[in-house]
């Protein structure tokens, strides 16, 4: 029987919980239905103490990718979880783009494409994630230029616009955005709502009141 692929994909949004450090249920082997994982070696360094993690996959012919959401929602670093989701992630909700996982996101997302020293926008992926994951895979789907499909997403507009807009500046603060996520070139604008599939939320979650300004459709 055929899977749908809004479905595929909220199965993968939800599987980057499961894996690596950390994980809600350990799950093994190298695949999820017809979905292959690709490596753990393409996360970041660092990844673990920044609180982030995502997944590679290939499924029908393409590249998707899932970023997972919080899974450690206190104030500090812990051993097991990794550092902190409020410290490292949350800020990217209210438009800030100095959190460290929205960074490592675009990291992850060169890594996965192959284009860490070349145009970040001549490859693709789909990208996928459940709320603060939801958020960076938004982030990145807006950055550049992707595909995305949202589930209960923490917003991430903002932050994108903020991204292209500093990195313009050229001033000691911002400067460094460029390598990251341009690798030297001329930051580009991002596109919002345009290039994404429509998202889902369940009906009264808690980030439902922070998507009001959100221009990105939400079923």
């Amino acid at each position: 029987m055929s899977i749908s692929q809004e479905l595929m994909y909220a199965i993968l949004a939800m599987d980057s919980y499961d894996r690596e450090y950390n994980p809600g249920i350990l799950l093994s082997g190298s695949n999820i239905g017809t979905a292959s994982i690709g490596s753990e070696e393409l996360l970041p360094a660092a990844s673990q103490s920044a609180g982030f993690y995502a997944v590679a996959y290939q499924w029908n012919d393409d590249s998707i990718i899932s970023y997972r959401g919080t899974d450690n929602p206190g104030l500090w670093a812990d051993d097991i979880a990794g550092g902190s989701d409020v410290w490292n992630g949350y800020g990217l909700g209210v438009g800030s783009p100095y959190a460290e996982q929205g960074r490592l996101a675009a990291e992850f997302y060169q890594a996965v494409t192959g284009t860490q020293i070349s145009d970040p926008l001549a490859e693709s992926a789909t990208l996928t994630g459940h709320p603060l994951g939801g958020g960076l895979a938004g982030l990145i789907g807006a950055l550049y230029h992707e595909d995305a499909v949202l589930f209960d997403n923490m917003p991430f507009e903002l932050a994108a616009t903020s991204v292209c807009e500093h990195a313009n500046f050229g001033d000691a603060v911002w400067q460094p955005l460029r390598d990251p996520l341009s690798n030297g070139l001329s930051p580009w604008a991002p596109l919002i709502a345009r290039h994404f599939q429509a998202g889902s939320a369940v009906t009264g979650e808690c980030l439902a009141a922070f998507r009001g300004l959100q221009h990105t459709p939400v079923t």
